[in-house]
């Protein structure tokens, strides 16, 4: 539940409504707290000066141009969602929707409508002349020039955020704060298994159809120590599971803990989640790339900027440790240990080149570049594991059969061999270190 909880909260905050909803219940209770309190000014020369008719009138025309200017912000959103839909894909809707600068320029408006109406409701012309709220007609003026200058910078906001290379920096962040979560700064010893678990073995399947968004480890461990036993996931986030199918094995299967404990541990939804599935930002950015690399678009640049991204976040993935495979916890007098698969090296090297490779023969420019920056990551390499993923998508690369590649193999290969060695001898450094 906590763990269902917290994704719902984390969702929240990725919506283009949650955040001006906020705004406008402090909009609200500003404008309570302006009406009701009784301030003496001593009318200061920037507090306004008229009777009620006069404010009435100032705030009925403020408020018509203001809901002029949030009905030209709504459109022109819809129409930059809908260029970075067609232009980038769909799913990449996701990361404009969580941008903090255009909720809170979405909220402004919101909210000072929300304030403009307060106000005016309480304003008639039988009002005289010392009970005329000019506090808040003040303040409402204040918030239409702040509406004018957010106007103008969410405009540029948005020009710049339909550029490909902005949405491709933004995502690529999220790819690197994903691998600085996933794969741990410091070294964790493996929890070992212990060799005299009765050999029985329980099955646990799932009851909903979806994409697995997050895994409760912990709690998942505290059910198989409650029980004394051993459980094996054979799913990871980002993997999509059918109803009925196999989720977890129990070993041994005596005191099995029932299925509901997966329903529990594990959210499924049927939208994939970026919270623990740290391939999820890599395959946006895979998906840019191969829009880019389409015969509709030809944009090899695009491609090449998006491998530059893929390659840091790699970079980042060689400097940090293996990420744990093994939890384990005591229940009274009873142990319990969990295995789960991970997103390895590998995983992250195979997502983030294999799609690219295969679309780029027809572009010199991104296989030379392809070329460059995983002979960079070879020679950056730190274990055996690095070395051979990075690798075998270097040899995989000298296998298409393009000109370029043909021209130049028996030099690559040479390079390939030479950061090989490279690799080598940092691993036979950092082993005796």
């Amino acid at each position: 539940m906590a763990e269902r909880l917290r994704l719902v909260l984390a969702d929240l905050v990725t919506t283009l409504w949650f955040v001006p909803l906020i705004m406008s219940i402090i909009a609200a209770a500003l404008a309570i707290l302006v009406l009701e309190a009784d301030f003496d000014l001593h009318d200061p020369w920037w507090l306004h000066q008229g009777n009620a008719r006069d404010a009435s009138g100032l705030l009925s025309s403020l408020l018509n141009s203001l809901m002029t200017i949030s009905a030209l912000v709504i459109s022109i959103t819809v129409v930059v969602l809908t260029l970075a839909a067609r232009q980038l894909g769909p799913r990449i809707l996701l990361s404009f929707m969580g941008d903090r600068r255009t909720q809170l320029a979405l909220g402004y408006f919101i909210a000072t409508v929300v304030y403009f109406l307060l106000v005016l409701r309480v304003i008639n012309s039988d009002l005289a002349q010392d009970e005329v709220p000019h506090l808040a007609v003040t303040i409402a003026s204040v918030l239409m020039l702040g509406a004018l200058v957010t106007l103008l910078f969410y405009t540029h906001h948005l020009a710049r955020a339909i550029v490909a290379d902005t949405v491709i920096s933004r995502i690529g962040r999220d790819l690197n704060e994903a691998v600085c979560r996933h794969f741990p700064s410091d070294k964790t010893a493996q929890e070992r298994i212990p060799a005299d678990i009765e050999n029985t073995v329980g099955i646990l399947r799932f009851k909903q159809s979806g994409y697995i968004q997050s895994c409760d480890y912990d709690g998942l461990t505290e059910a198989a120590a409650r029980s004394g036993s051993i459980m094996q996931l054979v799913v990871r986030p980002g993997d999509y599971v059918i109803a009925g199918e196999c989720g977890a094995m129990i070993q041994p299967c005596r005191d099995t803990p029932g299925e509901d404990i997966l329903a529990e541990g594990i959210v499924i939804d049927h939208v994939q989640s970026a919270d623990q599935d740290v391939l999820f930002a890599a395959r946006q950015l895979v998906e840019i790339a191969l829009r880019a690399l389409s015969s509709g678009n030809a944009d090899p640049f695009t491609a090449i900027a998006i491998i530059n991204r893929l390659s840091a976040a790699t970079a980042i993935a060689i400097e940090r440790n293996r990420p744990v495979e093994i939890w384990s916890t005591q229940h009274r007098d009873k142990a319990g240990w969990l295995i789960a698969p991970v997103v390895t090296f590998g995983d992250l090297v195979t997502t983030s080149f294999d799609e690219i490779r295969h679309a780029a023969p027809v572009f010199p420019i991104v296989l030379v570049h392809l070329f460059a920056q995983l002979l960079t990551l070879l020679k950056l390499s730190r274990t055996d594991e690095q070395r051979t993923a990075i690798r075998r998508q270097l040899e995989q690369l000298l296998e298409i059969d393009s000109a370029i590649v043909q021209r130049y193999r028996l030099s690559w290969s040479q390079q390939i061999e030479a950061a090989g060695d490279v690799a080598g001898q940092r691993l036979h450094s950092l082993r005796h270190a």
